[in-house]
């Protein structure tokens, strides 16, 4: 796809970030790797825990999740960073590559009623996640 647009003078620049906090990470033209995500954009931290887990930390960072203080306890911690879920690791310049998620199963609702997705990722062909409920 990069290279594609890139012969049409199309720039592409891809982001990488979560409603809890501003974009973390963004690829642009001239500053990629290929399957990176890119580096963490000015005044983001970014860091793998020890289960491999992405954590990130900046000054545009929710404090925690309305009325669901469990669930804020897991995914902000009291020094700032953040749980992304999505495990990956992170190169010596700085480029983030995602490769899994922490759990593989989303709650969601359909027509009222809250479901389990399940993401797998797929073993047979290297093209992501598939999803069923």
């Amino acid at each position: 796809m990069w290279a594609w647009c890139g012969e049409p003078g199309i720039t592409l620049q891809d982001g990488y970030g979560q409603s809890e906090m501003l974009p973390v990470c963004i690829k642009t033209k001239g500053n990629r790797k290929l399957d990176s995500i890119g580096v963490a954009i000015h005044g983001v931290e970014i860091k793998n825990a020890d289960d491999g887990e992405i954590l990130a930390r900046c000054c545009g960072t929710a404090t925690g999740y309305h009325q669901t203080p469990e669930k804020s306890t897991e995914t902000f911690e009291t020094d700032g960073w953040v749980h992304a879920g999505d495990r990956g690791r992170i190169d010596e310049d700085g480029f983030v590559y995602p490769n899994g998620r922490v759990k593989e199963i989303f709650k969601i609702r359909i027509n009222g009623s809250d479901q389990r997705l399940y993401l797998v990722a797929s073993k047979e062909k290297n093209d992501g996640y598939q999803a069923s409920l």
